[in-house]
């Protein structure tokens, strides 16, 4: 029965320990200054010392002992005879008697007992099977008590009895009841030195922490999260200011991984650099910053490249590998995106000397907020507006109409629908009947006469723009056009009355349909045209230390990871097979970046 205010479910669980020859009633001293629990059989301590320090939760809800062949037999020596006529019986097993002794001092606890049989003759193989069985009677436990309501399940553990393995096997089922989310709270032994008057029950809650530090560190080694650590420290008021400060540089390290906040993360790996350096030479300090401090070393081995040291390139090289060993993925192609333009650029692989491309290249990274070696590699071309032209935008109604507009396509009307074509044919009409006494007419400055609504609607936005823009003049007739083809989407539709149904529509002409291999495969066409282009022309506003066939190398790897990139970033899965390639050949590419600064460094 589970009591209604109780927030609490405590299991115990206990291997149950045979019967000494001779009886002897053994006072332990408690846990807790100044209590002690008796008891004939050794497994009687713990369960006391259990039930009264858990006594304002409610105490122990259920009590799992475990049974060899040993504790089920009967016994019947003569010195036990006196002993269990107490109980109305000539003879008793161990576990029968235990049971006896608790319910005579805790009646509460006679309907929460638990009987698992173990054979001690199985063999490993036995014992993991067994392991995995008692997990099952463990998560029986864990729903019975959710669906009460009480979700914080607490599985304490009593070292005392079993058999050489004993420990192990409770470890193990320690760590597969907290892997279900059962909280592991007391770890207790009782023992009783042979010439020592009393007894005493230790809790080796501390000791058995320790593996939760550990695997907080090895969570923090093989995927950078701090989460375990925080766990086990909780509240760290009570610890030094150094270790403090490195906890915390290793929570912010972890959250600028986890979310590849790309802008801090060398920061945040020099500050956890400097705070490993600090805390390793102080000394002193609570127990627990003595053990971390003898594993820090660990991590700086693992960190050891990426803390800081070398060149401002090897390093970045180096935090990239490590997000790769790491299995951090995403995070290592977007750090390789970008990063490597800079690198790239640095190392003369593809560089360029012409003041005004590195102007136009800063302008542009300005409005995609990216570093101009970015925008240099991975979209300049001198010729973008010629190129813009020519790109016909086949496939959308609307990009088409906009498309007609700004470049005078006229011959493109007939790729609108129906609808469409009607409408900006009637457009193009009147703003072109007009045009012998409007053209040199500057319609900021003069009355324009119109009967067509859209062309009113048309010429109200412009001057509305321009009054924005503190502009008073210079807004030409013949120019309209062109410069409602330049306008948004939104606004377009808004001057002209299209609804939504209306540009739903594709244009006569289908877009191209190509498949993601096909259609990666034109973008490096076309990229590598231009790149090609800037090599040859007389301005060489693209220059390489290397020949250009070598050039074209690097900028191709570059370019299938920034596609990799930009494919996953928009829910394109990836098989594992295909992920292990990629990360193969990101690696492959780091490895000869390495490589090369290697050859050009003095």
């Amino acid at each position: 029965m589970i009591l209604l205010d109780k927030k609490t479910y405590n299991i115990m669980i206990a291997f149950v320990s045979s019967l000494p020859k001779i009886p002897e009633t053994v006072e332990y001293c408690g846990a807790d200054v100044g209590t002690a629990f008796c008891g004939i059989q050794t497994n009687e301590a713990g369960i006391y010392q259990l039930q009264h320090s858990l006594r304002e939760a409610g105490g122990l809800d259920r009590i799992i002992l475990v049974t060899s062949k040993d504790v089920t037999k009967l016994h019947s020596a003569e010195p036990w005879k006196r002993i269990f006529e107490k109980y109305g019986r000539s003879s008793m097993s161990a576990i029968s008697f235990l049971k006896e002794q608790v319910k005579a001092k805790h009646p509460e606890l006679a309907e929460r007992f638990e009987e698992s049989a173990f054979d001690e003759d199985a063999g490993m193989e036995g014992a993991m099977r067994y392991i995995a069985a008692l997990g099952d009677v463990i998560q029986r436990e864990q729903e019975a008590a959710e669906a009460a309501g009480l979700h914080d399940i607490v599985l304490h553990a009593d070292m005392t009895g079993g058999f050489r393995h004993t420990s192990m096997m409770m470890l193990a089922i320690m760590q597969l009841s907290k892997y279900m989310g059962i909280r592991i709270g007391h770890v207790l032994y009782a023992g009783k030195d042979r010439n020592a008057p009393k007894g005493s029950i230790v809790f080796a809650d501390d000791i058995h922490r320790m593996f939760d530090m550990i695997a907080g560190m090895d969570e923090f080694q093989k995927y950078g999260s701090v989460q375990a650590l925080d766990e086990y420290f909780g509240d760290t008021r009570a610890y030094s200011e150094p270790f403090r400060s490195l906890l915390g540089a290793m929570r912010s390290f972890s959250d600028a991984i986890r979310i590849c906040r790309t802008s801090i993360i060398e920061k945040e790996l020099e500050s956890l650099g400097e705070h490993i350096r600090v805390f390793r030479n102080q000394s002193g300090g609570p127990i627990q910053e003595e053990l971390f401090r003898r594993i820090i070393r660990v991590l700086e081995r693992e960190y050891g490249t990426v803390l800081g040291s070398g060149t401002r390139e090897e390093r970045r090289l180096n935090i990239i590998e490590w997000c790769l060993r790491k299995k951090f993925l995403q995070q290592a192609m977007t750090l390789c995106t970008e990063w490597i333009p800079q690198i790239i650029v640095d190392k003369r692989i593809c560089y360029t000397e012409d003041i005004f491309a590195i102007r136009d290249c800063k302008k542009a990274a300005k409005k995609g907020l990216r570093s101009w070696q970015q925008e240099f590699i991975i979209s300049y071309d001198p010729e973008r507006k010629r190129k813009e032209k020519e790109k016909v935008p086949y496939g959308d109604a609307l990009d088409m109409f906009r498309y007609i507009l700004k470049y005078n396509r006229k011959d493109l009307l007939v790729e609108l629908p129906d609808d469409l074509q009607r409408i900006l044919h009637s457009f193009l009409q009147d703003h072109s009947r007009n045009l012998s006494i409007y053209t040199n007419k500057d319609i900021l400055l003069e009355p324009i006469s119109t009967n067509n609504a859209a062309l009113r609607r048309a010429i109200d936005q412009l001057k509305k723009n321009a009054k924005q823009q503190n502009q008073t003049k210079g807004l030409l007739y013949p120019t309209i056009p062109n410069r409602v083809g330049q306008l948004s989407e939104k606004r377009v539709t808004e001057i002209f009355g299209l609804s939504a149904a209306d540009i739903a529509h594709p244009t006569k002409t289908p877009a191209p349909q190509l498949t993601d291999e096909e259609q990666r495969a034109q973008k490096w066409a076309k990229r590598e045209a231009i790149y090609r282009r800037m090599f040859s022309d007389s301005d060489r506003i693209m220059r390489s230390d290397l020949p250009l066939d070598a050039a074209l190398d690097y900028l191709r790897s570059y370019f299938d990871i920034r596609e990799e990139r930009n494919q996953s970033n928009h829910a394109v899965v990836t098989a594992d097979q295909e992920s292990s390639k990629l990360e193969e050949d990101i690696t492959a590419y780091i490895e000869k970046l390495h490589a090369y600064q290697r050859a050009v460094t003095p």
